[in-house]
């Protein structure tokens, strides 16, 4: 008894005291080497309750000026007392975002909300974890603020800076060479133009023979660099840069892509429709207010129901065209030989097709269209359609229409055709004061005499793109078409199963399942 008396009553400044101290004073910030140095304990102790504690609340309890504040544990409730009312209260300085906030790229935006969650650590003395949690918490109403994680604050406050940067072997390059690379990427970037790893390479070994940084190759100085040098680079500024699949931008829909040429089309977009009665100017709208809330829409659409963006997809029956889409790789067996290892079955053919599809701003998918190449097809014999929000005066879904020309696109005839056999029938009620707006390319079947003398008959008002934009001004790529083009990948495949059921048999009598 008397000797678990003694073990329980240990001296304050024993070896598992000191060991917490100096855990204490590592998440503080003080190094491993010093705090062992300093109070005389075996690193694997101090490193064992660092590990232990490493974010939790302990740490910020921790008295590090009294040898016995340690011995008490989690059991000191006074100080957990302070700390969470110090974690609760208001803090000393501004949760605000700045007016330029939705501007900024994601990274920065992320950048951003750590330096508030650092704040609340170093100024109000919060734990790592409260501080991502009430930062996340704080913003959880706007979708514009991505979520911090407790790594990348503790990241951040054991920098003690608001870059974060990735600790690796260190290089005999000056950080300034890092810079000065980094700033030549970006300003390729800027311009759109690939950066490759072998440019990387030649720009890093110009600017060293350049600077002369290569000439002391007996001070251990470099020559040159390597493709082991260049992932080193990325992973010491992996926060600054990264690798990304390219994709191919056109040098037209760079030139037009200008935020002048795209803000002014949007300024007469919402005059015509203030003009139309479909909408009405916000007398509240502030341009510098983010994005998101009432303040920053120039108006307010009143019937979004008459305002319609269409654009059209090309359709492919044929399946022997090799796929590179991520969604579309398929699962093979290592095993088997390599040259036949991907090789799957297809549909052979040439029949190609065109579907058109698009939407009202109140989101209600319009019915769909469907040219096909060749004059052999019946439209009659197609009878599957996909779904849409429209309903005839019966209740039932309208149906999709098909059309067959000989090349199986939308050629100047087939404009007129959508608009009076699609369009107005799901419009009925369309007059000089309840007319239509209509929103789409430039493409020539949307520009023909008979087309713009059916749209003044008919009260149909059309609004053409900017050139080459319409991978920034139209909906249809990210919304139906995305949709679309999956669905009719599966479909395909069923035809095919249900066309190869003798295959299939013998692979469920081999496997024993029942299909």
């Amino acid at each position: 008894m008397e000797r678990r008396k003694r073990h329980a009553v240990a001296a304050p400044d024993s070896l598992h005291s000191r060991a917490k101290r100096g855990a204490a004073a590592v998440l503080a910030g003080k190094s491993l080497r010093d705090a062992t140095l300093e109070l005389g304990v075996p690193k694997q102790h101090i490193h064992y309750y660092v590990k232990k504690w490493k974010g939790t609340d302990f740490a910020n309890v921790v008295d590090l000026s009294s040898p016995s504040a340690t011995s008490a544990g989690h059991g000191s409730s006074s100080s957990q007392g302070g700390s969470a009312g110090s974690a609760s209260s208001a803090p000393s300085f501004s949760l605000d975002l700045p007016a330029e906030f939705d501007t900024w790229s994601t990274f920065e935006r992320k950048k951003h909300v750590l330096k508030l969650a650092c704040m609340l650590v170093h100024k109000e003395g919060v734990s790592v974890r409260r501080a991502a949690h009430s930062v996340n918490m704080h913003f959880a109403g706007n979708d514009l603020v991505p979520k911090v994680s407790r790594t990348g604050v503790r990241n951040y406050v054991c920098l003690k800076e608001w870059s974060p940067k990735a600790l690796g072997r260190k290089t005999v390059l000056p950080p300034e060479f890092d810079r000065a690379l980094i700033d030549w990427i970006n300003a390729r970037r800027a311009l759109h133009f690939p950066v490759f790893k072998e440019d990387v390479l030649a720009a890093a070994n110009l600017m060293i023979r350049s600077s002369g940084l290569g000439a002391g190759a007996e001070e251990k100085m470099l020559a040159e660099v390597n493709r082991g040098w260049y992932y080193r680079f990325l992973g010491r500024n992996a926060s600054l840069i990264g690798t990304a699949n390219q994709r191919p931008l056109e040098v037209d829909r760079a030139r037009w892509s200008t935020a002048k040429n795209v803000g002014e089309w949007y300024k007469m977009v919402a005059e015509i429709l203030v003009g139309l009665n479909l909408a009405h100017w916000n007398a509240d709208f502030d341009p510098c207010a983010p994005i998101g809330v009432r303040a920053s829409e120039m108006i307010i659409i009143t019937k979004p129901d008459r305002l319609i963006s269409f654009d059209e997809t090309r359709v492919e029956l044929d399946m022997t065209k090799a796929s590179k889409e991520r969604k579309a790789r398929t699962i093979i067996d290592k095993t088997a030989d390599k040259s036949t290892a991907a090789e799957s079955l297809a549909f052979k053919g040439g029949l190609q097709g065109t579907g058109v599809g698009g939407s009202t701003a109140s989101g209600r998918a319009l019915p769909a269209l469907f040219i096909f190449q060749g004059q052999s097809i019946q439209p009659r014999w197609l009878s599957q359609s996909p779904d849409c929000d429209f309903y005839d005066e019966h209740g039932k879904m309208r149906q999709c229409y098909f059309l067959c020309n000989k090349k199986g696109g939308v050629l100047d005839d087939v404009g007129v055709a959508y608009l009076r056999d699609v369009i107005l029938p799901c419009f009925g009620d369309v007059s000089a004061e309840n007319p239509l707006a209509i929103v789409c390319d430039g493409h020539g079947s949307h520009l023909t005499l008979p087309l713009i003398e059916f749209c003044r008959a008919h009260h149909i008002h059309v609004i053409l793109r900017v050139p080459h934009t319409t991978h920034l001004t139209q909906g249809e790529d990210v919304s139906n078409f995305a949709r679309f083009k999956p669905e009719l990948r599966r479909q395909k495949l069923s035809c095919l199963f249900k066309n190869s059921r003798a295959a299939l048999s013998a692979l469920a009598r081999r496997t024993s399942w029942r299909l």
